[in-house]
């Protein structure tokens, strides 16, 4: 009989015998981002029987983190669940760590009955996207005379950000934009999920940048950008205060030695985490040190 009514659950539409066991599973489940937490499912489910239940039959729930463009790769399979009684309604939530640079769902099963007799449904979340995480760069170079630069970024220079990390997990046809954008400069570099290792791409791009102002990096997949990352550009007068710099600084616009056409960008990959917005003030090293050429 047991073996009957089993067949049941799998078979639509076909009515249990009388005195058979039955029952149903219904869930929903949803994901969030908090930032202290993590990511977030918080869920709800039912178990009810249509007929007087086995004093064995429970409710029990599974769950995992998983690749919307990749659902066949689970990110974290739950080792805890929950378990409930037949007949009635339980909700809860599970904890994940965020992981930069991803579209994820939140997949919730939920088994009820016996270990004979039971329904089994598994349902899954809107996607949610986290923002890729950028990491500043190891080294800032001169690319002409390859002197590491200990100073604000100076017009006219074309500057090598070598080492810059981009932690993310694109998956399928996603893609992560790293866009440098400011002070003359506009670079998009492109980046699939070949270019990632273990979540994680380097770059090094090469800019030139024609006017004072910051130059701003992030990271985005599908619109949703990481903080930034900013440097400051001022006008090669000699002068260490960025102040006065800004004031003095003469730009010809129309003087094509000052484009930012022919910068080259490196290959890299940049995963993503909200970081907190890095303005980065270094000063020049003094005549006769390691700028040589300046």
């Amino acid at each position: 009989m047991r073996a009957f009514a089993g067949l049941m659950v799998l078979v639509a539409g076909v009515s249990a015998p009388a005195a058979a066991e039955a029952y149903t599973a219904t869930a929903q489940t949803a994901l969030s981002l908090d930032r202290g937490l993590g990511l977030v499912q918080t869920w709800s489910a039912t178990c009810e029987a249509t007929d007087p239940a086995e004093d064995a039959a429970l409710a029990a729930t599974g769950r995992d983190l998983r690749f919307f463009a990749a659902p066949e790769q689970p990110l974290e399979v739950g080792v805890e669940g929950a378990t409930f009684a037949v007949d009635e309604e339980a909700s809860g939530r599970f904890i994940y760590a965020a992981v930069p640079g991803a579209r994820v769902i939140g997949r919730l099963t939920v088994r009820c009955g016996t270990a004979d007799v039971f329904d089994q449904v598994v349902v899954d979340s809107a996607p949610i996207t986290v923002a890729p995480l950028l990491e500043a760069p190891a080294r800032l170079v001169d690319a002409v005379s390859l002197a590491e630069i200990d100073a604000p970024l100076v017009v006219g220079e074309v500057i090598e950000f070598s080492g810059l990390a981009i932690l993310a997990n694109p998956r399928g046809s996603e893609v992560i934009d790293v866009h440098l954008i400011g002070a003359g400069v506009d670079l998009t570099v492109t980046l699939g999920p070949t270019d990632f290792v273990d979540g994680r791409a380097t770059l090094s791009p090469q800019v030139a940048p024609t006017e004072v102002g910051d130059i701003v990096i992030t990271a985005e997949l599908l619109g949703v950008a990481s903080e930034p990352l900013a440097f400051i550009v001022v006008a090669d007068d000699g002068d260490d205060d960025d102040d006065d710099d800004n004031d003095d600084v003469d730009v010809d616009d129309n003087d094509p030695s000052s484009s930012a056409s022919g910068c080259a960008a490196g290959d890299g990959t940049i995963s993503a985490a909200v970081i907190v917005v890095a303005a980065l003030r270094r000063r020049r090293r003094p005549s006769g040190t390691s700028a040589a050429g300046r």
